[in-house]
């Protein structure tokens, strides 16, 4: 008798059907070539990103909500079939009033059990989608809005993005962990401020901006950042709520040059065909999609060489964003240990300046992995002169052999670095390797909460 292996299995893909009935099952919910496709990706992605687009089971045990939430990517799908209606019974009570999940399907008959339904054991199919990122009591300090999906039958996934401003009640709730120790009047003040006149005008600018690069950017880029599809606006215009085209994470994995090079091209045009300067171009605001990588949350945005002296309240709102800005805490630090030189980044603070998102850019594209939401998408499998190449890169961007002449001062340049049309000079003395840590991400707009 061969010696049993001690390594140990491999997990199966939570995508993976494993019996007829939930063959059948992935089959009746998955309808189109696309989603079996994105289903046949997920399985293959799962063993290098720990995420899913599928969990499809008919185990109660596996349906648990938590372990549910942190299988699936935003998005995802808990395929549930069962021959036992207290089964499916018990999954509904288990996700009602968990408003991470949407229930998308409810139990339903499966075609092609005929025998099942005989005896009076005919399967159903249960589904149910990841609607929010992740918990609620985790989003205080990342969201400032409330931001989940919907259906939406005319989009290509059938889902969007609504992006709602929240009540002061709601605020309140994400305030109060952010807040030890401050008053319940303190906290209420300023969650009212908050809802009622801040996120407002964020809201209502960032509608703009995703306008205005509907129109201004090239139509082969206009899918990698959201397309607006629907707003509210209160009785004095501001914009309450925004339903967006949803940029669903997927597609065939891309190296971390492929990822540098896309994301330098849209900032690109960002800069330069549209006049748009992001300012928080943080990795929770980049996804990976199956038409390349793109840019969310314009919320910070800013026209280049926009004028606001003459507008008081959006003047202080910008500083107050600016001034605890955690890329311009990342680049003090950098600039303090001397790993930043470039006389680029010197004064681009208080500005608000393109080089600030070219900061951005260079800081996070040698390992862009770092964001959970990518592994899988964005692989480590670069040549060792691949890597080397972005870190040398990455140098000349940051800290040029010549600090006050710069050879990189725009993201059209990264992206002509990369494939070869310009030539950076070397320094062959200084080891390569990463120059910095990444700050933990959050909200800009938690800085209005000092």
């Amino acid at each position: 008798m061969p010696a049993r292996s001690s390594r140990p299995t491999p997990e199966a893909p939570p995508g993976q059907p494993t019996s007829a009935m939930l063959r059948r099952a992935a089959a009746f919910v998955l309808d189109s070539p696309t989603e079996r496709q994105r289903l046949t990706r997920t399985n293959a992605q799962f063993a290098a990103s720990g995420l899913s687009d599928f969990l499809i089971t008919g185990d109660p045990a596996a349906a648990d909500p938590d372990r549910v939430l942190d299988t699936l990517r935003w998005g995802g799908q808990l395929i549930f079939a069962s021959r036992h209606p207290a089964a499916l019974d018990k999954l509904r009570h288990r996700f009602r009033g968990r408003v991470e999940f949407a229930l998308e399907v409810a139990p339903t008959p499966l075609p092609g059990f005929d025998l099942g339904a005989a005896l009076g054991r005919r399967p159903r199919v249960c589904v149910v989608r990841k609607v929010l990122l992740d918990r609620p009591q985790r989003l205080g300090a990342r969201q400032s809005f409330d931001v989940r999906l919907i259906p939406d039958r005319q989009t290509p996934h059938r889902w969007c993005v609504t992006k709602r401003v929240p009540s002061v009640e709601q605020t309140v709730a994400r305030l109060e962990p952010l807040l030890p120790g401050r008053s319940d009047q303190h906290v209420y003040r300023l969650a009212r401020k908050l809802a009622t006149k801040v996120f407002p005008v964020l809201l209502t600018r960032e509608t703009g901006f995703l306008t205005l690069l509907q129109e201004r950017l090239p139509e082969a880029m206009r899918s990698r950042v959201p397309r607006p599809l629907r707003v509210m606006r209160d009785e004095d215009g501001r914009v309450q709520r925004l339903d967006m085209t949803w940029l669903r994470e997927g597609g065939e994995p891309i190296s971390p040059t492929a990822f540098t090079r896309q994301a330098a091209t849209l900032l690109d045009a960002l800069h330069t065909v549209a006049g748009v300067i992001h300012l928080d171009l943080r990795l929770d605001n980049m996804v990976v999609t199956e038409a390349g990588v793109g840019f969310v949350d314009f919320g910070s945005a800013c026209l280049a060489n926009e004028p606001l002296d003459d507008r008081p309240m959006l003047h202080a709102l910008f500083s107050s964003m600016l001034s605890a800005s955690r890329i311009r805490r990342d680049l003090r630090r950098l600039q303090r240990k001397r790993l930043v030189t470039s006389a680029l980044f010197r004064d681009c603070y208080p500005k608000r300046d393109p080089a600030i998102d070219l900061f951005a850019l260079a800081l996070q594209m040698t390992r862009p992995w770092a964001n959970p939401a990518f592994r899988g998408l964005v692989t480590q499998r670069d040549t060792d002169a691949q890597i080397d190449r972005l870190l040398r890169l990455q140098r000349h961007v940051l800290r040029p052999r010549d600090p006050e002449r710069p050879e990189i001062t725009t993201a059209a340049e990264i992206a002509d670095a990369l494939a070869g049309r310009i030539r950076t000079r070397t320094r062959d003395h200084e080891p390569v390797g990463p120059i910095f840590s990444i700050t933990p991400q959050h909200d800009p707009a938690a800085a209005l909460i000092a």
